[in-house]
């Protein structure tokens, strides 16, 4: 999986992430951050505070800009680099879920739930407040 942990704490805290990337706390617009590792590895970070219907479905279309973006004209191999959709929410997009689990780490499995494919993942982490500390 690369260096990525899957964790905020990967970022430092999320106040430190809200801040560098000048979210203003004040609305409710998510901020979305495409990065890009040295590495390759891409990141799409979605905080959101509005809770929004069909946030699995978003997550899943917005992994697909990475994917597309990494077309190459002409002779490519289809080669791609990991892919993280890291989601910091403000609310419990799966109720019956959330309910029981802070974290969910997603990834793509067949039936057997052996992993398929390793280049996919997905973390959603659900926070009460996504404040800055006031240390």
């Amino acid at each position: 999986m690369g260096n990525f942990d899957g964790t905020v704490e990967a970022f430092g805290s999320v106040a430190t992430l809200v801040n560098n990337v000048g979210w203003d706390k004040a609305h409710d617009d998510p901020l979305d951050v495409p990065v890009e590792e040295m590495a390759g590895e891409r990141f799409v970070v979605e905080m959101q505070k509005a809770k929004i219907h069909f946030f699995k479905d978003r997550s899943l279309f917005y992994v697909t800009f990475p994917i597309r973006d990494q077309a190459k004209k002409g002779d490519w191999s289809f080669k791609l680099d990991p892919i993280y959709f890291v989601a910091i929410l403000d609310f419990e997009y799966d109720e019956a879920e959330e309910q029981r689990k802070f974290r969910r780490d997603v990834a793509l499995r067949d039936r057997d739930g052996e992993l398929f494919f390793d280049k996919l993942h997905f973390k959603f982490e659900v926070v009460t407040t996504l404040q800055p500390d006031r240390g």
